[in-house]
């Protein structure tokens, strides 16, 4: 949440394919879409924003990069949204929207950048913004990530690399230290991931492990997982 992504390196506008399927699926449930009220938090260069206003949805964006607006319009048209529901603020410090006025909250590659305790603080003002029964569609670092090393992925044969986790820097055993970001970042096993639901209240109706490949050998690991409220 904290990354200063500029333009010039984040042009990527392609959507995570299964958390769109899960927006897409979500979206079914409902007679109307257009009288879904659906957030993207952290919305970035846009992506995400385009599947949920392109599924028909009421879309609103928030996200704390300072050029975030002009992002999103330089990668997909101007006014595919209106500006007026795009912000750029700070929810965990000026909580702009009351609470139940969402039906969907969307976040992709946010929740889970900056520890454990942080996620934890972001859900806690998140879940608040939602109807009951309505929907967190995210993703979360899994522990069978290469950059998450712990004893057990070791004993495997995954050796830690310059370019992977160093512990020393993490604040949990969820916690570890992304070199290369500077951040500490949060991974889960999978009862991690169905306590954290169970905690905030959350019924997940969809779930599933997408793991990604570099050069065949380091692996990205991501749970996508959408949970209704209730």
């Amino acid at each position: 949440m904290g990354v200063n992504l500029k333009r010039s390196n984040y042009a990527y506008k392609y959507p995570f394919e299964r958390i769109a399927s899960y927006a897409a699926a979500v979206a079914s449930k409902y007679a109307d879409p257009s009288l879904v009220k659906a957030l993207d938090f952290g919305f970035g260069g846009g992506r995400h924003l385009k599947v949920l206003s392109d599924l028909g949805y009421n879309t609103y964006g928030i996200d704390v990069t300072e050029d975030a607006i002009d992002t999103a319009y330089y990668n997909f048209g101007e006014n595919f949204i209106p500006r007026e529901k795009l912000s750029i603020d700070n929810i965990m410090e000026h909580p702009i929207y009351p609470e139940g006025y969402f039906d969907v909250i969307l976040s992709v590659g946010v929740l889970w950048a900056l520890g454990y305790e942080q996620m934890l603080a972001f859900l806690d003002r998140l879940i608040p913004l939602m109807k009951e029964n309505g929907y967190l569609i995210a993703n979360f670092r899994t522990k069978f990530d290469d950059l998450y090393v712990s004893d057990s992925n070791k004993a495997h044969g995954k050796e830690d690399r310059k370019h992977r986790m160093a512990l020393e820097g993490g604040g949990g055993v969820n916690d570890a230290y992304v070199p290369q970001f500077n951040h500490i970042w949060a991974f889960l096993d999978i009862n991690d991931l169905k306590r954290l639901m169970k905690q905030y209240g959350m019924t997940i109706e969809m779930l599933e492990r997408y793991d990604r490949y570099y050069d065949n050998v380091e692996c990205i690991s991501y749970w996508c997982v959408a949970a209704r409220k209730g």
